[in-house]
């Protein structure tokens, strides 16, 4: 004659079990979260772009970036430019990574409105996009250059881009030059 198995203690061993796994991948996963250090994470980014190896290095970068801003480091932007950097570095011209390029520099000045290599990278990019493909986006310089004048009011380069892109004169080139690089990244 078979024995009577206890349900209710089963089901209550069950639900410990469950809690107690669920409680340790949990703190499992925030242990390894909070390990994670930016400043060494860019570090290793810097060392794998140095190498040319752009896919570990956007790797690290997407890295610090992630804890930098959910930690809000004032290094968050500066990772978030050099994401973008690597994004542009990987296919020079290709329009879904120039626009990731840009997203990442978008998202730089969204940490840090007044974070001049993002404007200057967007300000080159604009200006590439408005020479080459479209007068449409000279409201994009125009813009970007009434940002750095404010921040650097004595920079003569800065009225000359805004003033070029209020009288129109960033039209598209109707024959790019070859070996030209089509958007080039300043360091």
């Amino acid at each position: 004659m078979a024995k009577k198995v206890n349900k209710k203690f089963l089901a209550m061993l069950l639900t410990i079990s469950v809690v107690v796994v669920g409680s340790l991948l949990a703190f499992g996963f925030w242990r390894y979260e909070h390990n994670i250090n930016p400043k060494r994470q860019a570090a290793l980014g810097a060392k794998a772009l140095a190498a040319k190896h752009y896919k570990v290095a956007l790797s690290h970068y997407q890295n610090a970036l992630m804890v930098a801003a959910r930690r809000r480091l004032p290094e968050a932007p500066a990772y978030c430019v050099k994401t973008g950097d690597i994004y542009a570095l990987m296919t020079p011209g290709h329009p879904r990574r120039i626009s990731k390029a840009l997203g990442y520099w978008d998202h730089a000045l969204l940490l840090n409105p007044k974070y001049k290599p993002a404007l200057l990278r967007i300000l080159n990019v604009s200006r590439a996009y408005a020479k080459h493909l479209s007068p449409a986006f000279g409201g994009q310089v125009e813009k970007i250059a009434t940002k750095l004048i404010a921040l650097e009011p004595n920079n003569a380069q800065w009225y000359i881009d805004r003033a070029q892109a209020r009288r129109g004169y960033l039209q598209p080139n109707p024959r790019p030059r070859p070996g030209v690089e089509f958007f080039p990244v300043r360091q």
